[in-house]
């Protein structure tokens, strides 16, 4: 028998020995072996038995799959499915009664979604309605707020019982009180659901679990923020609406749920955005058979019962005290409660009522779905000087090389894989057609020239995607649109054109990763942490209109080299210098204003250096003069065309000023003397008497000099 069977190796020895301290007492031996020759020892394997063995292995995983494919012919042969498809109540059987406790005030709307859906599964449901005897009365919306079933609580799956009872704004569930604590707020109770229900509310199995957990977090906040925080969660909460019908997707999901009710409890229902709109009268259709629009009762209800408003009564005591104003009223037509409601919102001095109004009609592109005229919510950071940092001894001392380029002067545009094209803060363009793109100008130039690019925005957008497979991902590039001349002048004063640079070409300087989830403060860190593993240089901004984060991308050698094999051309260029060899190698170029500026960045930071287009106020003088204390040459360097911009300014308002004062001198000039005009009436002007004119006015005006050289030399 030994000789037939394969060998192993013993799994440990018995006789093995331990050293243990002498300081112990010692005991007998318990136990021993005794070796046997030639069974347990390590001994060769036989190729030819193991060979054997994979040849049966083989024969037998044959036969198997022949046994197979006879077995799917046969069920084909008989209409049944090749592969069996699991019902999802196959395995519920019983469940524990579902103790629900639940405010009248604020009632779990998401429990008429659970029924439904349980019974349309196929799913035998008992549900009763208690009402607590700390409860007087229930208001109408919810004395019939579960419909009443015929199954007998003993022989059916789901029981649900449902206690009206006094808890606040969570509601309460309970099943065991001697193996479980209560589970507390109808999203807590929705995912318990989901968790006993897999297969009908789909959640844990879900591919965007992080998503859903997200919305179910913001909708519980929905139940305690402030009046003025309610309607930025609500669009949070609806960026998916635009490109799907429910909240997480294709599919309804328990976020859909949880939000439902909560717009239902604090009568949301007839401030909503359209797209937000149509969601909820889809869902009341389906949950409760009929629109549920300004039907909310309970919402009424509490309004009725609290104590009137301040507003109110001011209103009431105004018609009271001052009924000589009905009669004119009557007279002219007029109702009483517009003269109310004129008197609610009076005029102010200050005009902060104005701003306030103008503050609240901006629209964002989150909330209107991109429309051309709203507010971009993903603009490139404002940029500071060089000489406005705070980093700058940090810099000299490590010698870190910052990526340097040119500035660019020409219009920031921005364009997303989205469709969207947008200037420095509205958007231009949504999902334009090639022939919109040849049509529409923007600072004088058409775009004809970004035919196409959106499809390579789509491209880069998937190898975004593949970096966060988790999120929903959006791209944007920031670029300088070429204008004619240039952003200042009319003129091609930087020769752009003889380098190369055409007009209606958009020069791509960064990049940029949106997300359509509201990531918290640690989440976004986290995807920064994740972008800067891949080689790219990013920081994080936030909006303060939508109060959403995103990622901005600065250029480097690993995105400028990204850029270019997904097609972009026009992409900056740029050199990697330290910040002196930066300065000095543009102070010449910077004061013969040959480039507008430049831009430096190190990583986590981006910073411009303008030329002699900057204004350089005292500000910057100021800030220019603290830099001595830093470093002497670049202090010199700040400082030499800081003093040339200033230098070109003021000869500027000079020319500005002497073009008024000759004005002014040439119409006093005509009071003192016929003009030109006045001698044409009476017949030909001679060329003597043009000569005349021309000294006489001449002598005139210089009268009005003052002893002011550029005035004498432009007359």
């Amino acid at each position: 028998m030994a000789e037939t069977m394969y060998a192993l190796k013993p799994v440990f020895d018995l006789d093995a020995k331990v050293d243990i301290p002498a300081c112990m007492y010692s005991l007998p031996v318990i136990q021993s072996s005794t070796p046997i020759a030639g069974i347990g020892g390590a001994r060769a394997i036989c190729p030819l038995a193991v060979e054997a063995l994979e040849a049966r292995q083989d024969a037998i995983l044959a036969r198997l799959g022949q046994l197979k494919d006879q077995v799917s012919a046969y069920k084909k042969s008989i209409g049944l499915p090749d592969v069996a498809v699991a019902s999802p109540t196959a395995n519920v059987t019983k469940t524990a009664d579902i103790v629900i406790r639940c405010s009248p005030s604020f009632p779990a709307f998401s429990l008429k979604g659970i029924y439904s859906m349980l019974t349309a599964s196929g799913l035998t449901v008992h549900t009763s309605c208690h009402t607590h005897c700390t409860v007087a009365s229930l208001p109408p919306n919810v004395q019939s707020f579960l419909p009443v079933t015929e199954v007998a609580r003993s022989t059916a799956q789901v029981r649900i019982t449902l206690i009206w009872t006094e808890v606040g704004k969570d509601c309460e569930l309970m099943v065991s009180p001697l193996a479980q604590t209560v589970i507390k707020g109808e999203t807590n109770l929705l995912r318990y659901f989901s968790r006993l229900f897999p297969t009908i509310f789909p959640y844990e199995s879900l591919p965007n679990l992080m998503a859903v957990d997200s919305m179910l977090d913001n909708v519980s906040s929905l139940q305690w923020a402030a009046p003025r925080a309610k309607q930025p969660l609500l669009r949070t909460l609806a960026v998916n609406l635009a490109k799907a019908p429910y909240l997480a997707g294709p599919t309804l999901s328990i976020a859909d749920l949880a939000l439902y009710s909560c717009i239902r409890q604090l009568g949301l229902d007839t401030d909503l955005q359209p797209e937000l709109m149509r969601w909820y009268l889809t869902m009341a259709k389906q949950l409760e058979g009929k629109s549920s629009r300004n039907r909310n009762r309970n919402s009424s209800m509490r309004k009725s019962v609290s104590s009137p408003k301040k507003a109110d009564i001011r209103k009431t005591h105004e018609v009271e005290k001052s009924p000589k104003k009905e009669p004119a009223a009557a007279k002219k037509g007029k109702s009483p409660t517009k003269e109310v409601k004129i008197e609610k919102n009076p005029p102010t001095k200050s005009g902060k009522s104005s701003k306030k109004k103008n503050k609240q009609e901006l629209v964002i592109d989150l909330e209107s779905n991109n429309s051309v005229g709203a507010v971009f919510t993903k603009q490139w950071p404002e940029i500071q000087h060089i000489f406005q940092s705070g980093n700058l001894q940090k810099y000299l001392d490590s010698g870190v090389h910052g990526y340097v380029s040119e500035k660019l002067d020409g219009s920031n545009v921005a364009v997303t894989s989205k469709g969207v094209i947008s200037s420095r803060r509205n958007i231009l363009l949504s999902n334009p057609s090639p022939a919109e793109l040849e049509k529409f100008k923007f600072s004088g130039v058409t775009l004809s020239k970004f035919v196409g690019g959106f499809e390579k925005l789509q491209n880069l957008q998937k190898f975004f995607q593949e970096i966060f497979p988790f999120l929903e991902v959006e791209v944007v590039l920031y670029g300088e649109l070429i204008q004619k001349g240039t952003a200042t002048c009319k003129d091609d004063k930087f020769h752009y054109r003889p380098r190369g640079i055409e007009e209606g070409e958009l020069h791509i300087f960064g990049g940029g990763v949106a997300f359509e989830e509201k990531l918290t403060s640690c989440q976004i860190e986290a995807t920064l942490k994740h972008i800067k593993g891949k080689g790219f240089s990013v920081i994080s901004r936030e909006n303060e209109l939508s109060g959403k984060s995103h990622l901005v991308i600065f250029m480097n050698d690993n995105f400028h080299k990204l850029l270019k094999g997904y097609g972009f051309d026009k992409v900056v260029e740029h050199t990697q210098l330290s910040l002196v060899d930066a300065v000095n190698s543009n102070l010449v170029k910077l004061i013969n204003n040959e480039i507008e500026g430049i831009v430096i960045n190190f990583g986590d930071e981006i910073l411009k250096w303008k030329g002699l287009d900057e204004s350089y106020p005292d500000m910057f003088m100021d800030q220019v003069n603290e830099v001595e204390q830093i470093n002497v040459d670049l202090y010199s360097a700040f400082k030499k065309v800081a003093v040339e911009a200033r230098t070109l300014r003021e000869a500027q308002k000079m020319d500005r000023t002497i073009d008024i004062l000759l004005e002014k001198a040439y119409r006093s000039a005509l009071t003192k003397m016929r003009s030109l005009e006045d001698q044409l009436e009476e017949g030909e002007v001679t060329d003597e008497a043009i000569d005349r004119f021309q000294s006489a006015l001449e002598v005139e005006m210089l009268k009005d000099c003052h002893s002011n050289i550029e005035y004498k030399q432009k007359l």
